[in-house]
């Protein structure tokens, strides 16, 4: 293993001089730009509505690669930046701004949009992973752990109430009675979020001190997690459950291409999003508190189980294309989705040594992204077999099988142990902060030791462009 790095110290700043209400603000803008421009949801469903199925299952896997490069790239990109963090956010916001509005004007006809919605996914894969990472070091360096927490829960609550409000209130307002107009309105809308987001990026102002920390490659993450998996038998379980959830975490894109063939629906969808990610930040933390790691997989398999029996009895009665039935289950899918990654990390946190933690998530989450390159093509093209129930029929089937995965995951009294054992090593509280696995414009903190640098799990479909 490579030395422990160091990081500068940071004396946090006065309440005269506290950064905060500039994170929140450019926070919350980020937040309502990336629901407003969902990848998981709005680009599938505009191909699938627009007759561009074959691109529609593919957008998925493009971002999942732009993430694995992005995160390999973003040590550099950090280092390079040194202590203007808040240029480089200012820098991908507006570069994913752009991708959308490239998105935006093209003809949305034949192979010439699809090439264009396959390369803007990649490329915002790529920048979103640089600005997370960017992001998270901005974030430790200006603000001490308890305001962290706070921040992560003001601006996600209030970037998805704003891009709930805009859907309701200002989307249909604009090109009344045209869907296409008003898909590209969204698209428009979600890039002056993101705009304005890197505006107040750069309000925020430069970090006190640049992180020294020696953040390792990707070639030695995975060296280092194989050689763990290998020894570990608790990280071959942990890794088998983690990607036995991907279809889980893919479940929004599969249920938002089943209801593409309704008009309207696309409105629907990224405003149940909003709502979800509110909802289920409030019930994952209390499940977690209660029942553990164990407890929060559990959860998410039961409402993902719930949500293909909720699209199978719909689509037997001829009810799928009500706004109860397809509501129902987006919301659904959108909880089942969020506390993955979470319980990813807290599962690490059980069980690996502090020095190794920060390796396994970046090996668990690129893992992760693999499988999304793989799996999500496949779930993506079945989802358009609009004839037939069996693609859902399949969905149950996985979800069932991660249930069942999910028995063996640590229990309250696992983290309980771990809680107590950290303390008395630390003498700094464990703090994870949940967010739903596709990440959808949720940014969110993972336990950060004083010596070691610690990165956000990859977040596919964090957001759009694409």
């Amino acid at each position: 293993m490579p030395s422990s790095p160091t990081t500068r110290p940071v004396t946090a700043a006065s309440p005269r001089t506290s950064p905060f209400g500039r994170l929140v603000t450019q926070g919350t803008f980020y937040t309502t730009g990336m629901q407003l421009s969902n990848s998981a949801v709005v680009l599938p469903f505009i191909c699938a509505h627009q007759g561009i199925t074959w691109a529609a299952g593919l957008l998925f896997p493009a971002y999942s690669i732009g993430l694995i490069m992005g995160n390999s790239a973003s040590p550099a990109i950090l280092q390079r930046a040194g202590r203007m963090r808040h240029i480089l956010l200012a820098a991908t916001a507006t570069t994913v701004a752009a991708l959308l509005i490239w998105d935006a004007v093209i003809p949305w006809t034949g192979v010439y949009a699809a090439a264009v919605f396959l390369l803007s996914t990649a490329a915002a894969g790529v920048v979103i992973a640089v600005a997370t990472v960017a992001y998270t070091d901005m974030v430790s360096g200006k603000l001490p752990a308890k305001r962290r927490a706070e921040l992560f829960l003001t601006q996600g609550a209030a970037g998805s109430t704003l891009a709930t409000a805009v859907m309701l209130v200002i989307v249909p307002m604009l090109a009344s009675g045209d869907q296409i107009a008003h898909y590209r309105d969204l698209l428009w809308l979600g890039a002056l979020a993101l705009v304005a987001s890197a505006v107040a990026a750069l309000l925020v102002g430069p970090m006190r001190s640049a992180s020294t920390a020696t953040r390792p490659p990707l070639r030695e993450i995975y060296r280092q997690g194989f050689a763990v998996a290998q020894t570990q038998p608790w990280f071959r379980q942990y890794a088998m459950t983690y990607l036995l959830f991907a279809p889980i975490c893919l479940g929004t894109t599969f249920y938002s291409l089943r209801a593409a063939k309704k008009m309207g629906s696309l409105h629907v969808l990224v405003v149940l999003s909003s709502v979800g990610l509110v909802i289920g930040s409030v019930f994952w933390r209390k499940v977690h508190r209660r029942f553990g790691v164990r407890g929060m997989l559990l959860g998410s398999a039961l409402c993902s189980t719930t949500a293909a029996l909720v699209c199978i009895a719909a689509e037997l009665s001829g009810q799928w294309y009500h706004l109860w039935a397809y509501g129902t289950v987006f919301l659904l899918a959108t909880l089942a989705a969020q506390p993955v990654a979470a319980a990813s990390v807290s599962w690490i946190s059980v069980f690996a040594a502090e020095q190794h933690r920060a390796t396994l998530i970046g090996f668990g989450a690129t893992l992760l992204a693999m499988m999304f390159t793989l799996l999500g093509g496949v779930l993506g093209m079945i989802a358009q077999k609009h004839a037939t129930v069996w693609p859902v029929v399949v969905v149950l089937a996985l979800s069932l099988v991660a249930a069942f995965a999910a028995v063996r995951a640590p229990g309250p009294m696992d983290d309980r142990a771990h809680d107590r054992s950290s303390r008395s090593q630390t003498g700094v509280p464990r703090l994870v902060l949940l967010g739903d696995c596709d990440g959808s414009a949720r940014r969110r903190q993972t336990r950060r030791a004083s010596t070691s640098w610690q990165p956000e799990p990859v977040r596919p479909a964090a957001a759009a462009a694409g």
